[in-house]
């Protein structure tokens, strides 16, 4: 598979994985045109935040090298206090990033490790490490 092909099936791995949430067969998952970022709108957040979905992006420039730095959230005027709640848990920055990633006018940028490194399995894609799993980590991280 080439990079495309490994996008497409995190994709897929994403939306269906998305779909499992009440509510969320709404949430849409997309590949920018340059195929440079990955993005949800309507990503599903646990019960306790306000709103309880919110739009993401990753930059996945380098993937499945790399995992993707962080992860963006578009900066709206309804999600002010839900930015407030996330800088409480994780370290958030407005229009900055670190870490070799790109910050993003208009965008808040949460610094998130991925567990203990990343390994990404070319023959087996859904058994290693890949964006989907990496959402649900992030997501897991957010229930705590």
């Amino acid at each position: 598979m080439n990079r495309i092909e490994y996008l497409q099936h995190d994709r897929a791995m994403t939306h269906k994985w998305l779909s499992c949430f009440d509510g969320s067969v709404n949430a849409t998952v997309g590949i920018g045109p340059s195929s440079e970022t990955f993005w949800i709108k309507d990503f599903p957040l646990p019960d306790k935040y306000q709103p309880d979905r919110l739009s993401l992006v990753l930059e996945v420039r380098n993937y499945p090298q790399d995992p993707p730095k962080g992860i963006y959230l578009l900066t709206t005027e309804t999600n002010r206090n839900l930015i407030a709640a996330l800088k409480r848990k994780f370290n958030v920055f407005q229009d900055a990033a670190f870490h070799g990633a790109k910050s993003i006018q208009g965008y808040e940028w949460i610094c998130i490790g991925y567990l203990n490194g990343w390994r990404f399995n070319g023959r087996a894609p859904h058994k290693g490490d890949n964006i989907c799993k990496m959402l649900q980590h992030f997501w897991c991280l957010l229930e705590e």
